[in-house]
């Protein structure tokens, strides 16, 4: 889903999402849950891809769809945590659960 010979296209990926929650609300849900493991960017060299995508994606994800977005801690630096943190709106690890706030 992310990665199509070798590449990842922020817009094409995020046009998939949107075309399978329209689908699913075509078909009459509400709403769409999703979880993704995207340890697949970084297998690749593509972490640079994955901000651009997580970064657009947080701008164009319909308020009915919620998704969990999974990442092995050892794949990050320190850097990309902090990018990827400011695209999602909470972070759990074992350690401890951040939540952005809505006023900021």
């Amino acid at each position: 889903m992310y990665l199509r010979k070798g590449k990842a296209h922020a817009k094409t990926i995020i046009a998939n999402w949107l075309e399978l929650a329209k689908e699913k609300q075509t078909a009459g849900f509400e709403g769409l849950c999703v979880a993704a493991e995207l340890d697949s960017f970084f297998e690749n060299a593509k972490s640079k891809e994955l901000l651009t995508y997580e970064r657009a994606l947080a701008q164009q994800y319909p308020p009915t769809v919620c998704a969990i977005c999974l990442y092995s801690a050892h794949t990050l630096d320190e850097k990309e945590l902090v990018q990827l943190t400011k695209s999602h709106d909470h972070l759990i690890t074992r350690q401890f659960a951040w939540k952005r706030s809505l006023c900021a």
